[in-house]
């Protein structure tokens, strides 16, 4: 555990390719145009296996569920970003 950082942890989401799909106002149509490609893609056993073979474990969420997991990451996230004053400019 770093100095200062009691009580959080966090894993790596894969699919965070298409986080920007994900942002308010995308037309539903496209996420789920995403979602199914990703679906597909992931059924391939040689992608899931080259994703393993990196330290990654695929897995897959409804859109709906990972919307929720963008969520809770940022209301995770926001005391300790506010406290460092990190901002996007």
């Amino acid at each position: 555990m770093a100095a200062g950082l009691a009580y959080y942890s966090t894993d790596s989401t894969f699919i965070k390719f298409v986080l920007p799909a994900t942002c308010k106002g995308t037309p539903p149509v496209t996420i789920t145009t995403l979602h199914k490609a990703l679906v597909e893609a992931l059924a391939d056993p040689q992608l899931r296996q080259r994703i393993k073979s990196m330290g990654f474990e695929a897995t897959l969420t409804s859109p709906e569920q990972y919307a929720d997991i963008l969520r809770d990451q940022v209301e995770k996230w926001r005391p300790l970003i506010e406290r460092a004053g990190i901002s996007l400019n």
